[in-house]
């Protein structure tokens, strides 16, 4: 009996100790970090895939992250390819050696390409009817999902967050503002960016991961940025009608060769 009294003693003790203080918010998040641990790969992240971008002497200059949205197609941030000395056509997946060209590209008003690639075909993708569809407003505090290669790991690793609907973030992008932009409780690294960011409750495509707000000035931001999709419902016919145009040679320069293992200290976000 004088156990079962001591036992009753000691949780009315720690429940008074824990009282006025709110931890909903850390187990919420420790319950999204940790439930979906052990989950089967998904057919998002399957669609995953680390980018790198060639330049003209087929040197790699860039690493993000990207979706394959039909068997040709491939959606990812603009930004990375706006190098000022050099616009990338040719890029390189996952690792492997084999090459693809961007055959045409169609971007968004946001910070969002298609490109469409020469090459084998991916078998593995998110439908293009799932890109372009119109989605309502997500709820707010939804939980979201990341498949991204930051700081070129592969396979891409599922990163879980939500919308921070409170979010009272300044725009330090050279993206547009548009309508449709989500802060996230998120913490990317350099590689994330091109990422889709899914809705783990509805599966749709919130967006692009466009950039992380990093607080602290550490490799890794615990908010990030995306905008809403906004590629036209014939998105697929114009990336055909514009592989058709001539392209104009690409630009030589001269630089050093970046290796792949040192991408993470010249990449954005």
């Amino acid at each position: 009996m004088k156990f079962f009294k001591r036992l009753l003693f000691a949780v009315l003790l720690l429940v008074a100790l824990d009282f006025g203080y709110d931890h909903a918010h850390d187990a919420a998040q420790a319950l999204r970090n940790y439930q979906h641990r052990n989950e089967p790969v998904t057919m998002a992240q399957k669609s995953a895939h680390m980018i790198v971008f060639y330049d003209a002497k087929e040197k790699p200059e860039s690493q993000c992250s990207g979706t394959a949205v039909s068997p040709h197609i491939l959606l990812t941030a603009a930004h990375c390819n706006d190098n000022s000395k050099e616009h990338y056509t040719t890029i390189s997946l996952d690792y492997s050696e084999k090459k693809f060209h961007i055959l045409a590209e169609l971007p968004d008003k946001s910070d969002h390409v298609l490109y469409l690639l020469d090459g084998t075909a991916f078998t593995n993708y998110i439908p293009m009817i799932d890109v372009l569809r119109t989605y309502s407003a997500p709820d707010a505090n939804a939980d979201v999902v990341v498949f991204g290669d930051g700081e070129a790991v592969y396979p891409p690793r599922p990163l879980y967050g939500y919308i921070d609907s409170e979010a009272d973030a300044t725009d330090f992008s050279d993206v547009d503002k548009a309508d449709g932009i989500h802060y996230y409780v998120l913490a990317v690294q350099h590689g994330d960016s091109g990422s889709a960011v899914y809705d783990l409750k509805t599966g749709q495509i919130l967006g692009v991961l466009t950039y992380g707000l990093d607080e602290h000035d550490t490799d890794t931001a615990d908010h990030a940025v995306s905008f809403a999709l906004q590629f036209p419902a014939d998105a697929e016919a114009q990336l055909a009608k514009l592989a058709l145009k001539p392209k104009p040679a690409p630009k030589k320069q001269d630089e050093k060769n970046i290796p792949v293992e040192d991408f993470a200290k010249t990449l954005k976000h």
